[in-house]
């Protein structure tokens, strides 16, 4: 049994070399590192970067599909809002012409009709006054014959 001990205590003995022993742990971290690494690159980044890409290209595609629309829309509006100022400017000529062919309307027939009324007038008092004229000369033969009558009356 003291064999075995013995190289059980050989093998539990620290070796020599001091502060900077590099025996077959360190290069065997470093192939672990860049064994996980590669492993890691294959199976989780790359595909993961792939997504990220895709997503990045996606994005980008509708955000500048987004601003030609928007440039678009921008361009006809103002369009739009152009043909919408010459329609309220030629509706406001139209408006303005309407408005000044029916005042001339308006004023036209008030003019014929003004020139019909004192046609009419005149007429009416023309006829009044030849009326007054008749009737003032049937008066006045009524006031000679009853003047007449009363002064035969008082001469008999």
């Amino acid at each position: 049994m003291t064999d075995f001990s013995n190289s059980f205590l050989i093998l539990a003995e620290e070796p020599s070399g001091g502060l900077f022993d590099f025996g077959l742990t360190l290069p065997a971290m470093m192939a672990q590192f860049l064994l996980l690494t590669l492993v890691l690159n294959i199976i989780l980044y790359d595909p993961l970067l792939k997504v990220i890409d895709k997503r990045e290209t996606y994005i980008s595609s509708n955000l500048k599909k987004a601003l030609g629309m928007m440039n678009e829309a921008e361009l006809l509006t103002g369009v739009y809002q152009k043909r919408l100022e010459k329609a309220k400017i030629q509706a406001e000529q139209r408006s303005d012409k309407l408005d000044k062919s029916y005042k001339e309307m308006i004023s036209f027939d008030l003019d014929v009709i003004s020139s019909s009324l004192n046609n009419c007038v005149e007429k009416t008092l023309t006829g009044f006054s030849l009326e007054k004229y008749r009737l003032l000369n049937e008066l006045e033969k009524d006031i000679e014959s009853v003047s007449k009558n009363i002064v035969k009356i008082f001469i008999r």
